[in-house]
This record gives C-alpha cells, structure tokens and sequence, in this order.
C-alpha cells in the first residue's frame, strides 16, 4: 500500500532495476539514468499523493537519487575542425553542407534533418530551427517539434556559410 511504502523499499526496487535480465532489449540491468527517471516518476506520483492528502510525506525524499555518471563530451577543438574543414573541400557538396552546419552551428542532428529552405534566411545569414527529424524502429522516419520550447531558435550564420548553401541550393535545384 502506498502509505507503507518506506525508503528501504525503493533502495530494493532501485537495487532490482540494476539487475541482469531486467533490461529486455539487452539482457542486461537498467542504466543508472534510466532508474534516476524512475526514482524521479515514483517521487513526482508521491508528490501528488501528499497534495492529495493520501500519506503525510513523500518517502523518496528520503532517498538519494541514484547517481549517474556524467562524462565529458569528446569534440573537436579549434585545430581539428580547421582540419576538417579543410578535408571537406574535396568531397561532394552535400557532404559540405552537412558538416559545415554541424560544426559551425551546434545544432542537433535532428534539427539539421527537420530544416526545410523557408527556414533559411540567406540574405540576413540566419537559420530559424522549428523542427526535427527523427527515426523509431516501428514508426520510420517522422518530423516533430524540437526538444524543448527553447530548442526553437533563430542562429546567425558566417556569410560563408550562407553561399554555400546558395551554391548547395543552386546544385540541387
């Protein structure tokens, strides 16, 4: 019953989560992150069932959240994208495009695959991101909105970017 529920019974449940075979797919225990997401559901249902008077207090507020390993993402700094940037000029303009867009914007994946040509805005150098690309097995390929609300924005371009996508324009037209 939910007005039993101790903090020792969520260690369990946390504790069970990270085991082999709960994870169908691989076979193998939940991720950290993944049970942090469910410590984070359990606790926001016991919110509710303090708000609605259902029990006194919250008991995940007496557990920590399972800790999740952050890591530091591996980029390119300033000499290797030069580089690669320079390793871009002898493949097909597509290509080009692509990963002059990713390197020199910071946009998702995603969002480079949602950007239609009314979202480019080539004589004032700006890109407007509404939407992604997204793939599911089962659903295929599908356009959504962004992440988040903020994901929507507007980015200012370097004037040579925006002539190569007059030029990638022009090709593909």
């Amino acid at each position: 019953r939910i007005d039993r529920l101790q903090p020792h019974h969520l260690l369990e449940f946390y504790k069970q989560l990270g085991e082999p075979g709960v994870n169908m797919r691989t076979g193998g225990g939940l991720s950290p992150k993944t049970i942090k997401h469910y410590h984070t559901f359990i606790s926001s249902v016991m919110d509710r069932a303090v708000k609605w008077q259902l029990i006194q207090d919250n008991p995940c507020k007496r557990v920590d959240a399972p800790k999740v390993e952050t890591h530091e993402i591996d980029c390119l700094d300033e000499t290797e994208s030069a580089q690669f940037m320079r390793y871009l000029q002898d493949e097909p303009i597509e290509t080009q495009v692509i990963f002059t867009l990713l390197i020199l914007t910071g946009m998702r994946r995603g969002e480079l695959l949602g950007l239609e040509w009314p979202d480019l805005d080539l004589d004032n150098c700006t890109i407007t991101i509404k939407r992604t690309s997204q793939y599911a097995p089962g659903k295929g390929t599908f356009t959504d909105t962004t992440k988040t609300e903020k994901s929507k924005r507007t980015l200012t371009i370097p004037s040579e970017l925006a002539l190569l996508l007059r030029q990638y324009r022009a090709w593909q037209s």
